[in-house]
C-alpha cells in the first residue's frame, strides 16, 4: 500500500496502516532516517507515532 508521508507529504510505502496516524498517512523512509538522526529521538515514543519498520513503514534502503 502507498501511503502519504505525514511529515513531508511525499509517497510513503507500507504493508499496514499504523493505527496512530490519520487515514492514508504513514511516513517515509527518508524522514524515518531523519527523525531517527534528531538530538531528542525516543525509540518508543518514535514507534508509537509511526510504528514498526517494514511493516508501518519501509526504510529507504529497503525499497526495491
Amino acid at each position: 500500500m502507498i501511503l502519504t508521508c505525514c511529515v513531508c507529504g511525499a509517497r510513503a510505502p507500507a504493508k499496514k496502516h499504523w493505527y496512530n496516524r490519520d487515514q492514508g498517512f504513514g511516513l517515509c523512509g527518508r524522514c524515518a532516517a531523519w527523525l531517527k538522526r534528531q538530538a531528542d529521538y525516543q525509540a518508543e515514543e518514535f514507534t508509537s507515532n509511526y510504528g514498526h519498520e517494514g511493516i508501518h513503514w519501509i526504510a529507504e534502503e529497503a525499497r526495491p
